[in-house]
């Protein structure tokens, strides 16, 4: 009897034991809005996920190997359409790795450092649905929005030194026949206090790796400072296509604390290398995001994109706009995170 309770006694220490090493958290985001959207002549009443955040599900863990050394995964899957019979349809980031105090390496289907920037420097936190600045980026093509999430990936991030955190990622083409594409992206962030400023830049050598090859250069720089009655935020963007001239986007957001949330706004203009062409177009949103709790969040908000005389942009939710119009959108939603 004595021994048995030895042996139990063993095994549940070994088991604590295990159990402290190794960590598993499940996350997500339950994101919900009501969305009214005009422009062109036609109008839209929409129940969408996906306001100020994608909704999304996420497992992320880690296992003590002993040393400092950790071994490391991220599974995060998103585009859930909550408003409709739909479930997952495809991953936001999956990936495995090590990490130390030399940082992290990681390996799989991997955020750029242009995502942590996007939602680091932009007013609206780059909401899809909101953020001027984001659906300026998004009708330029410019790859730090588009394109921020690279596949068959390697990354590594390094750990805070004196408040600069440099990241990089290289993402293999993986095909066989010429002309190949292959993606890097370098990102640096600096936070002192109250001001912050971060660098992006991506470089897709052959993009969309069909003949004629051609390779884009893009470059993001970011500046905040939060001031305590206001947090104010610049973004500047600019990309080179081969054979092209500078595409530029540059943006104003800032966030105010108002009561239990803040005020949210976002100017953002987007200049074409075709500017003879008109192919031009200015947005700017204003919301405001009041917190039930730390995880609960009611929101409502104005977006407005207007169009240069010969550009035709879209917003994500309202397509097929004509040359020189514009589209408006209100929105009402609630996000909780859990």
């Amino acid at each position: 009897m004595q021994k048995s309770l030895i042996f139990i006694a063993l095994s549940g220490a070994l088991c604590t034991a295990a159990q402290a090493q190794s960590s598993l958290t499940v996350y997500g985001v339950v994101d919900m809005n009501y969305t009214t959207l005009s422009g062109n002549g036609r109008s839209r009443n929409v129940m969408d996920p996906g306001g100020i955040s994608g909704s999304r599900l996420g497992f992320r863990g880690s296992e003590d190997l002993g040393n400092g050394l950790k071994a490391i995964f991220e599974l995060e899957y998103g585009s859930l359409k909550i408003d409709a019979n739909q479930g997952i349809s495809g991953a936001r980031q999956s990936f495995v790795g090590l990490k130390g105090a030399w940082g992290s390496i990681l390996g799989g289907y991997i955020y750029s450092p242009a995502d942590d920037f996007n939602s680091g420097y932009d007013g609206l936190s780059n909401s899809g649905l909101l953020s001027a600045r984001a659906n300026m980026l998004n009708d330029g093509g410019f790859s730090t929005k588009v394109d921020d999430t690279f596949t068959n990936a390697v990354a590594y991030i390094s750990p805070s030194l004196g408040g600069l955190t440099l990241r990089a990622v290289v993402g293999l083409g993986e095909q066989e026949s010429s002309p190949k594409e292959k993606k890097y992206a370098f990102g640096a962030e600096y936070i002192r206090g109250a001001f912050k400023t971060a660098l992006v830049y991506h470089y897709i050598d052959n993009q969309g790796g069909v003949a004629p090859a051609a390779n884009l250069r893009e470059t993001a720089l970011g500046i905040g400072y939060d001031f305590g009655v206001a947090k104010l935020l610049g973004t500047y963007a600019m990309k080179k296509a081969s054979g092209g001239g500078d595409d530029i986007s540059w943006a104003l957001g800032a966030q105010i604390p108002a009561g239990a949330g803040s005020v949210r706004l976002s100017y953002a203009a987007l200049d074409m290398s075709t500017k003879s062409g008109g192919k031009d177009a200015r947005g700017w949103s204003a919301a405001y995001f009041h917190d039930l709790s730390k995880r609960t969040t009611l929101y409502t908000g104005y977006h407005a994109l207007d169009n240069g005389s010969t550009a035709s942009y879209n917003h994500e939710r309202l397509t097929g706009l004509s040359a020189g119009s514009n589209a408006r959108l209100f929105t009402v939603g609630m996000r909780h995170k859990f």
